[in-house]
Order: C-alpha cells, then sequence, then structure tokens
C-alpha cells in the first residue's frame, strides 16, 4: 500500500500489525518511516523511542528518532541521538545520513558533510545517505557537487518523489539557500 501511494490504507495496515505484534521493531521501523512521509513527525519520533525501549542495540530505532527530530527542524535534539545509535552500529548509513543532516541544521557544515560522506561510504547505495550529502554541501555551498548526489540519490530510487523536491536543492541546477551556516 505505501509503495502505491495509498498512505492512509497502508498505517492503518500498520497499526493492524502492531496491534498483534507491539515489540516488532520491523513493523514499528516501517510505520515510522510511513509517519514520516504523513508529516508526522513527533509519531515517529515516539515510535523511534518506542523500538529503543524495545531494543536499544537495533539502530532503526535511533535512525528514525533522529530522523523525526531532524524533519521537525530540530538539528540539535537530533545529534545526541543520532550519536547515541552509532556507537550502537557505527555502520548504519541512515544514522550518519540523519546526523549530517542535524549537523547541517545545527551550522556545523564541516560535521554535516563529513557525517555524510561517511553514510555515503559505508553504503554508497543508500539514497538517504546521499540525499543528505546534497543537502550539506548546498548549504555549504557546493551547488554543483549538491546537483550531482540528489540525481545520484533519484537515479537510486527513481520514484521517490521527496528526493526530487529535496528544499534548495534540484536536479535541474541547485538553487543557492541563504543562512547563518558556515563551513567550520
Amino acid at each position: 500500500m505505501r509503495a502505491q501511494g495509498d498512505l492512509s490504507r497502508a498505517a492503518a495496515l500498520y497499526e493492524q500489525a502492531l496491534a498483534a505484534r507491539p515489540d516488532d521493531i520491523d513493523w514499528l521501523y516501517e510505520y515510522g518511516l510511513l509517519q514520516m512521509d504523513l508529516e508526522n513527525y513527533a509519531a515517529a519520533v515516539d515510535l523511534g523511542q518506542r523500538a529503543i525501549d524495545i531494543d536499544s542495540f537495533d539502530p532503526r530505532g535511533y535512525a528514525l528518532k533522529a530522523r523525526g527530530y531532524v524533519w521537525q527542524g530540530d538539528g540539535a535534539a537530533a545529534i545526541p541521538v543520532a550519536l547515541s545509535g552509532l556507537n550502537v552500529d557505527g555502520r548504519f548509513a541512515p544514522l550518519h545520513a540523519m546526523l549530517g543532516r542535524a549537523y547541517t541544521l545545527s551550522g556545523n557544515l564541516r560535521a554535516g558533510i563529513d557525517s555524510a560522506e561517511a553514510g555515503v561510504a559505508i553504503d554508497p547505495g543508500n539514497a538517504e545517505a546521499r540525499r543528505a550529502l546534497a543537502f550539506a554541501l548546498n548549504y555549504a555551498a557546493s551547488y554543483d557537487a549538491a546537483t550531482e548526489e540528489l540525481e545520484t540519490a533519484l537515479s537510486l530510487e527513481p520514484g521517490n518523489v521527496s528526493i526530487a523536491m529535496e528544499p534548495g536543492v534540484s536536479v535541474s541546477g541547485a538553487q543557492p539557500r541563504r543562512g547563518r551556516h558556515r563551513l567550520v
């Protein structure tokens, strides 16, 4: 259902599945990602915390919680969550991606780029890591490199509209983003 775009129906199915198996990390994580698609970022944070409470050694809960904070615009809250997750599994590319976005939102562009690049190095086929790198590069005014990373991300997940709509970056030519951020 989710892949077909029927998000409401998919949400109902996830809720049924979680009612039957409330401690299933796979379902919690996927339901959290669906909540992100529905722009219910606080729900994704809560689901991420629930996953962490169930299994603190599974990096997905940390990644989901950090992602929710990032999409709420709270990079400062996402950083310690992502770092805790990386202490659990330092090779989980989605955590590096979220840490990269969190640092970028917090104004530490060098750490944002480095974290996102680490995610790409771990898993070059991870579209979210590439998207996070494009986000950080765009903030650092490396528009051509940002566009290239975003195009690569889109080639990895051609049906992912959110990649094509990445704020501040365009596959047809990156748009400058102005702000107080600096490359440190």
